[in-house]
């Protein structure tokens, strides 16, 4: 059963992350926890650019929003993102309207490299190769689409979401490109997961994280990473 949104990973280079940090408090975030040098399992590997051997993570949570996982990388990818993510206020007043997608003004944070829009709610919009074929995914994920939209529901208002796609040529941002790639969903039924979902997937894998037990299904799809994360 999948319960809702975790988080979005946020990848970064070290000379880029105490700014990015410091831009996400701007907007209400604080930091739950920080650790270093976690090891990239093997299987993580096929969804990274470098072959970077350890990551930091700073993970940032919001009274009403989804969480933030800054990933920091010795060396970082740096190329368009095909996920933008929302926030309820401008990052900084300076950032300027790149382009407009779905009704919605595209900002750009130079900081952060975070391409964003405004909203009261969690929302984001994806880019694809095929609407209609990732539409399908979700679908069979169990999430309901409406007009080219998932609701991803949750009894936790942090956890819930609204996602839009819109086609566009596109090419896979890997976990280790600069700015928002993977989005991280919680569930409690991870290997029937993996056993129903018929796409290009890691095998599950167990990582410690803050103390806690995870097992994790990375996903790859058209231009971002799905994480399922698992809390044992």
């Amino acid at each position: 059963m999948f319960l809702g949104i975790s988080h979005i990973l946020l990848a970064t280079g070290s000379k880029n992350k105490n700014n990015l940090i410091e831009v996400l408090r701007g907007v209400g975030y604080k930091i739950d926890f920080e650790q270093k040098k976690l090891v990239n399992n093997l299987e993580k590997f096929n969804f990274i650019f470098n072959k970077n051997k350890y990551h930091n993570v700073t993970y940032l949570k919001h009274k009403t929003r989804y969480a933030i996982e800054v990933v920091e990388y010795e060396n970082i990818e740096n190329s368009r993102t095909n996920l933008w993510i929302s926030f309820k206020e401008k990052l900084d007043n300076n950032d300027i309207e790149i382009c407009r997608r779905l009704e919605h003004s595209i900002y750009f944070n130079k900081i952060s490299n975070i391409e964003y829009f405004i909203s009261n709610e969690n929302r984001f919009i994806i880019k694809t190769n095929n609407t209609d074929k990732e539409i399908d995914f979700w679908n069979e994920l169990g999430f309901k689409s409406i007009n080219h939209k998932v609701d991803i529901k949750s009894p936790l208002f942090q956890w819930k979401g609204i996602i839009d796609f819109i086609d566009s040529d596109c090419q896979y941002n890997f976990m280790d490109n600069m700015g928002a790639n993977s989005l991280c969903i919680l569930t409690n039924t991870i290997n029937n997961d993996y056993m129903k979902l018929k796409v290009d997937k890691s095998e599950v894998f167990k990582m410690t994280v803050n103390n806690k037990e995870m097992n994790i299904l990375l996903i790859k799809r058209d231009g971002f990473t799905i994480e399922l994360l698992e809390i044992n």
